[in-house]
Parts: structure tokens; sequence; C-alpha cells
């Protein structure tokens, strides 16, 4: 006994080199890569990250960084730059090795999920295709965990978590959160009491390397569900209620805590709001959208528009509702037929997608590849079940052998779609070509981002540049990404005007957009129109701007309109690290003509 189950770890152990040697391969294309300025450039350039010392550490903890508090994931960035500074290849290797880490965890996962489904079953209580699999359970969940953590590992729908630099933190909220789940089971299972206290600690570290950790709680109460069974059937009852809330209170108080955290830190976005109507449609094809990508990885995008099916609802808008609809009534009718398993599956899928989906907050994408990443792990784990089921369906060595050949082939299709995912993320210019050869049509902000790219790199001409940002607003005339791009390029060629009527047309639709009322105050103050740049500049604080430039330039008009109290307020709200020559220099002017002023009314 002893023998086979060193044999068992000795195969296993060479079943995870060798998926680890074929996950690196399919990923060997980050090497060479460069920084994106689609947000790699600001979490890597952050002050937050640029060194370990202990003074700083206060500030990695507290500090908002790119509108999150996520300060594990700002950790391992302080981490990386004091070892070798910035570099996107070795960010992006990081980014593969926790990859790994999931794949593990989420394989043993896996394991104690179907040896705790199938432990009060036994093959004389099953029928069929249950019976052969219930025979030797442990082979049963041991090659259906490695199958499913197979092809989780090698999906192409990973691309965007590896090889975006700014996804580390949903990387490490995945480690996490699937380290808070196995400890939970083992706890729930009568583990030691340090499995409770180990759960604690992930969920937080979960909850500190993004906040889309907050539907941990509803996750240990759909394993309290299935597979620990704390309950014979769902029902709307107190004593249930009890039951599935016992122990969580910590967990939901931490969970409310991050959310409370989040609103706080993040600033307003200035994107176009869509009605509710939309939203829905567009969430429930988002959700579809993430269970068809992984039987059909085809067209994956870096970036997924809003489309007219979701933008201007019609009679073709019901297909991805009444298909939501369908999937949860299926799964709701499995479970009153005693099959638990699907109900709690979609359920999971269903709830740790929420955060995200758009219902609440839209952003500037209609969806991201990145936030199936941990949602859908499940899924992966009933194709395990599905491969593993049909290899004992093959009775004779010539049909597993072609099941053999078969899984292999899609393995191998799967990492080759991979290595040629990651080719998209070499730089900004391949990356927006990438969305725009997808979304010709309706990617306004590709068009942007693929100009600012070339800018960058100075490899396009004035009049090309041009092309590309008339392009979006072509297509989308009133997005504020769009106009600011507008503003800056026209702005740098010197045409003040058309870059400030491209400014106040922001300031119009997104009255809260402080970057626009800030640069529009700029072009006032220098046309020497003070009344016009004060009333931007005061709009652009209300809307959470912290410039210096703001505060200074704001004293300066004071001190023009002889407003010397309320001047050297503003002067005296400047950080010490921002006071420099010209605003000690306004300081002195100020309160010499205030005691100029005091003298002359004696």
């Amino acid at each position: 006994m002893q023998k086979q189950e060193t044999s068992s770890k000795a195969f296993v152990a060479g079943y995870f080199v060798i998926l680890a040697i074929a996950t690196i391969a399919a990923y060997s294309g980050i090497s060479g890569h460069e920084v994106l300025r689609w947000d790699d450039n600001i979490y890597l350039n952050s002050k937050l990250v640029q060194s370990l010392a202990f003074e700083n550490l206060p500030s990695i903890f507290s500090g908002q960084h790119h509108s999150n508090w996520h300060p594990l994931t700002t950790l391992s960035f302080a981490i990386e730059h004091a070892i070798w500074g910035i570099d996107a290849t070795y960010s992006k290797i990081t980014n593969l090795l926790l990859h790994l880490v999931t794949v593990l965890l989420f394989s043993f996962l896996s394991y104690r999920l179907i040896m705790l489904a199938t432990e009060a079953r036994t093959p004389a209580t099953a029928a069929g295709i249950v019976e052969r699999l219930l025979e030797d359970r442990h082979k049963f969940a041991l090659f259906s965990s490695l199958f499913a953590a197979t092809l989780f590992s090698l999906h192409p729908q990973h691309v965007e978590s590896v090889a975006w630099i700014s996804e580390r933190k949903g990387l490490l909220c995945a480690i996490f959160s699937l380290s808070a789940l196995i400890t939970y089971l083992k706890a729930a299972s009568g583990g030691e009491k340090y499995y409770s206290n180990l759960t604690l600690i992930f969920t937080l570290f979960a909850l500190m390397s993004k906040p889309v950790a907050v539907s941990l709680p509803v996750a240990f109460i759909l394993l309290d569900v299935y597979p620990l069974k704390k309950i014979e059937r769902l029902s709307v009852s107190l004593d249930t209620l009890k039951i599935l809330l016992q122990g969580k209170m910590i967990y939901i108080l931490l969970a409310i805590a991050s959310v409370i955290i989040t609103l706080l830190y993040q600033e307003p976005q200035s994107t176009e709001i869509l009605g509710y109507l939309p939203r829905m449609i567009n969430a429930a094809a988002a959700y579809l959208h993430y269970l068809v990508s992984i039987f059909y990885p085809e067209n994956l995008s870096p970036f997924y528009p809003f489309e007219e099916i979701s933008l201007k609802p019609s009679f073709e808008s019901i297909f991805p509702l009444l298909s939501f609809l369908a999937l949860t009534v299926v799964a709701v009718a499995l479970y009153l037929k005693g099959v638990h398993y699907p109900l709690v599956i979609f359920a999971f899928y269903v709830i740790s997608l929420l955060p995200v989906i758009g219902i609440v907050k839209v952003g500037r994408q209609a969806m991201a590849d990145r936030y199936a990443y941990l949602s859908t792990i499940w899924v992966y784990l009933l194709l395990g079940v599905a491969v593993y089921a049909v290899f004992s369906m093959s009775n004779r060595a010539w049909q597993r052998s072609v099941v053999a050949v078969v899984f292999i082939a899609i393995c191998a299709t799967l990492g080759f779609t991979t290595f040629k995912q990651t080719r998209h993320w070499q730089n900004d210019v391949l990356l927006w070509e990438r969305v725009i050869e997808i979304y010709p049509d309706s990617a306004s902000i590709a068009y942007v981002n693929l100009a600012s790219g070339h800018d960058a790199r100075g490899d396009m001409g004035v009049s090309e540049i041009e092309q590309l940002i008339q392009k979006a607003l072509t297509i989308s005339p009133d997005n504020p990404y769009n106009l600011g791009a507008a503003a800056n390029f026209y702005g740098q060629l010197g045409q003040e005007q058309k870059a400030l009527d491209y400014l106040l047309k922001i300031t119009t639709i997104a009255p809260y957009n402080s970057w626009a009322q800030e640069q529009a105050g700029d072009v006032y103050f220098k046309r020497n129109d003070i009344a016009n740049a004060g009333n931007y500049y005061l709009a652009a604080l209300r809307h959470g701007s912290d410039s210096a430039a703001v505060i200074y330039r704001l004293a300066v008009i004071d001190f023009h309109y002889k407003r010397y109290a309320d001047a050297l307020a503003k002067l005296e709200l400047m950080p010490p690290e921002k006071t420099g020559a010209k605003e000690k220099l306004l300081y002195q002017e100020i309160q010499r003509a205030q005691s100029e002023t005091t003298q002359s009314t004696r």
C-alpha cells in the first residue's frame, strides 16, 4: 500500500513537471515584451513601488495604487523593483510562475472536492458510468483533477491574466482564494483549528490582492451546500440561514470592509453611462461569452467594446437574456431532482463574476477575459471529469489510445493558440492592432491607444495619427476618453482653440472629469482669462484633483483679485515636497502685499 502511494505521488510530481514545461513553452512568447502604456507603465512607475525601505511600507499598505487598494499586489511590484528595476519580461515571468502555482492549487482543490462529493457513494448505490467512476474514487479524483488542471493551465483564455503585468492582482487573488477554499474544506471536514485561522488569513490576503475576492464568503456557503452537505435541501427558513451563516460573519465583515475601501479609493469613471437594460443585456452576453470561450477560444481580444446588441437594445438582445435564464432554470431543475453540483457550480460562476460583470458599474470594456480566470474553474473541473469518464468508458486499448491522442491534440492546440495570443501583448502597437482586427467598427479606444503607441515610438506621421484619432471620434463622438486624446493631440500641435473645444465638450458630457477641467483652466490661464480659469480650477478641485499646479494657480488668481488670505490658505495646502521656488516667491509677494494693504488702511 505504501509503495502504491509513493508511486502515485511520483506520478503526480512527474505529471506536473511535464505540464509546467508545456505551459512555459506555451507562454515562451512573453520574452522580450515591452512595458505597455495600458496601465503597466502606471503600476511599474508608481512612487509606491520605488522603494522597499521600512518607511515606505505604510504607504504601500495604505496608498492608492492606480485608483485601487491592493497592498499585496503593490508590495509584489516593489519587491520586483528592488531586485531588477523595471523589466517587462521578468514581470511577466513572475506572472507565469504565479499562474503555475494557481494550477497546482486548483488541481489539489479539485481532488479534495471530488473525494468529498463521492465519499457517501459506492458503486453499489450508483449505476452506469457513475458506478464505473466510483470503483476507484482516488483514481477518479486524481486523474479528473489532473486533466482539469491541464486544460486550465494551457487555455488561451488566461493569456490576459499572465501576459498583462497589470493583472498581477488577479493572479495573487486567485492563489489566496484557492488556498482559502482548500483550508476551509480542511477545517469543515474536521481538520485542526489552525485551518480555520489559515482560511481567515488567506481570505484577508485575497482581498488585499484584488477586491473581487468579496465573493469568497458566498463560495464558503456554496461549499456548505455541496459537497459538504450541511443541509439536506435549500429552503428559505431561519434554521437553514443559521446553518449556512455559522462562522461566516467574520468573512462577510471583511468583504464589506473591502467594498467600502474600494469605493473610497476609486475615482469617478469618465466613460459613457449605460442604462440598466443595456447593462443587463451586456452582463448576460458576458456570462455566455466566458463559457463559450472555454469551448471555442476564437477571436479572444485584449479589449472587448460594447456592441450594438447592448448599446441599442432590439429584439435580438433578448437572446443572451433568454440563454442565461435557461441555464439558471436547468441548474435549479437539476437541484430539485437531487443533482446538486450544477446549481452550486453555476451559482459560484455567477456570483464570483457579479462584482465585475457591469451591472453596478461599467468601465470602458464590455467584458474582459481576465474576469474568467477564477470564476470558471469549476467548468474546467467538469471538463476534467468528462475526459476521465470517456477514458473509463473506453473498454479496449485502441479506444483509450484514441482518447489519449485526441486529448493531447486538444491540449497542443490550446497551447499553440496561447503562444500565438501572447504575441499580441508584445507592445502597444500589436496589442491595439489585434483589437482593431476583431472590432474595426466599434473599438474606438483601440484607435486612440494605437495612435498613442505609434506616437511614443515615433514611427508614424502627424496626419496618420490624426486619422486614427478622428476614426475613434467617428465611432464614439461623445466618449470622454477619445475627446481627451483629441484635446491632447491638438494641444501639442499648438491648435489651442481646437483643443479647448474638445475639453469643454468633456466637461459638458462628464462634469466630474477633473482632468478636463484642469486642462481647460490652463488654457484660460495662459490667455489671462482669470475668471474662467478660476472657475475650471475650482471645479477640478471639487471633483478630486490634487494637482499642486492647480492649487498654485488658484493662489495666483486670488492674489490677482487681492484676496490675500485666500491665496495664503491655498499655498499652505500644498505638501512640502511640492513647494518649490516659485511657490515660496509667491508666498513672500502675498505677505508683502498684505502688509502694505494693512499699513495703508491705518
